[in-house]
Order: C-alpha cells, then structure tokens, then sequence
C-alpha cells in the first residue's frame, strides 16, 4: 500500500471517529473516539504472541472516554476507503474488496467476542456501514426494511446502511439496547 493510500486511509479513520464521536454525545463532543495505534495492530500483534489483547484497541476506531464505551464494547470499528470497490465481484459471489474487508472485520471482531460493524467509502460515493441484520436490530431497535438498506447480501449475511442513515438513530435509546447486550453477555 502507497503512502498516499495510507495517508488517506489515516484521514478516513479519524474522520469517521469525529462523525461517531457527535453521534454519541449528540453533537456536544468530537474526541470521543479516536484512531486506534497501529489501526488494531498492537492488539493483534499480542493475541499472536500468545499475551491476552486489549479488546479496547480492536479495529480501527477506539474510545478514548467513556461516553463511547458502549459502542466498542460491543463493536469491532473497522474503516475501508478506497479509490473503486469491486461490487461486482462481491454481488456475484467472489471475493472481491468488500468480501476482503467483511472477512477482516468478521475475523477481528471474532477475535474480541465482538460484533462487526465495517464503514467503507468509494472515491465520490457516501460512506456505506456494513452490518448484519441482529446488529442492524440492535442499533435501529427494528428489524430491517427492504428501503432502509442499500444491498443486501444474502451470502455473506450482511447489508449496507448509508451511514448518514445510522447517523440519524438517537443513540441514547441505541445505548440502552447495548446495555442489554452488556448484561446479558456477562451473564453466560
């Protein structure tokens, strides 16, 4: 990967941190998240070493205070900004970028016993979050409707939400689900 490629995928990922940092405290902070070092990478390189991770360092996008916790508690942050994303690839059934980049946000999120939540951007296009339906109920509150996802992909058990879509969810009733997520998980 270029330094250009880098640089902008750097940008992107503290981009889409202030847009979630005004999401959580309903436009009053923009810090509240932040790029995570090395973009996951140290806590991978730990849980290769065989030393325990910091699952608060998975993905791409951490909390630095505590008004986020509840979203990277429960979620994985992975951010993906490319030029041109081979669609067709990923609509027929192939790999392509985006099965890349699902694959990468699943294995992570996986790994943290987290759910995935992947953010993807094309050059000119509207910032996209890829979800599973479970998680598209515990953000929304509702099962998905046809109109509120952009594609959906039956293979891969995922579909695509404009983000400024998800933006729009009050995020306090969104917190209280992911409480109960919380809860019951420290249960099992």
């Amino acid at each position: 990967m270029g330094q250009h490629s880098k640089q902008k995928g750097a940008e992107f990922e503290r981009a889409m941190s202030t847009l979630l940092s005004l999401w959580v405290t309903s436009g009053k902070r923009r810090d509240v998240f932040w790029r995570t070092a090395m973009s996951g990478g140290r806590s991978k390189a730990a849980k290769l070493a065989g030393r325990a991770g910091n699952t608060a360092q998975d993905g791409d996008v951490c909390s630095v205070s505590p008004e986020g916790h509840d979203l990277t508690e429960a979620f994985t942050i992975e951010c993906k900004f490319y030029k041109q994303i081979d669609w067709a690839a990923t609509i027929y059934g192939h790999d392509g970028d985006f099965g890349r980049f699902w694959r990468q946000a699943q294995r992570d999120a996986d790994n943290a016993s987290k759910r995935p939540l992947l953010i993807v951007k094309e050059n000119r296009r509207e910032e996209l979050v890829a979800m599973s339906s479970d998680t598209f109920e515990l953000l929304f509150g509702r099962v998905p409707k046809p109109d509120d996802l952009q594609l959906v992909l039956p293979q891969r058990q995922v579909g695509l939400v404009l983000l400024h879509n998800v933006l729009t969810i009050d995020f306090t009733q969104a917190r209280e689900r992911l409480h109960g997520l919380s809860r019951t998980r420290q249960r099992l």
